[in-house]
């Protein structure tokens, strides 16, 4: 899945751009430095769309893990 691209916001006194996305439904911002030295903008996509995805991937998992423990509890009643 590709990122939206919702909008971007120049700082005032230098030349950076911080640009907005949305992947998955979760907002995250990287900033251009525009100096050719820093990371690029693919890697910094690449940085927040996993972390994105890890929260989502760990949400899943906690989610399974109440569901099988309430499970687990209720079977011990019967």
């Amino acid at each position: 899945m590709k990122a939206e691209y919702i909008g971007k916001c120049n700082h005032k006194y230098d030349d950076l751009v911080d640009l907005f996305y949305k992947y998955h439904d979760h907002e995250y911002m990287i900033t251009d430095e525009h100096n050719g030295f820093s990371e690029s903008i693919q890697s910094k996509h690449q940085y927040e769309q996993n972390r994105i995805d890890r929260i989502l991937n760990s949400n899943c998992n906690s989610s399974e893990n109440a569901q099988t423990g309430l499970d687990f509890f209720f079977d011990s009643f019967e």
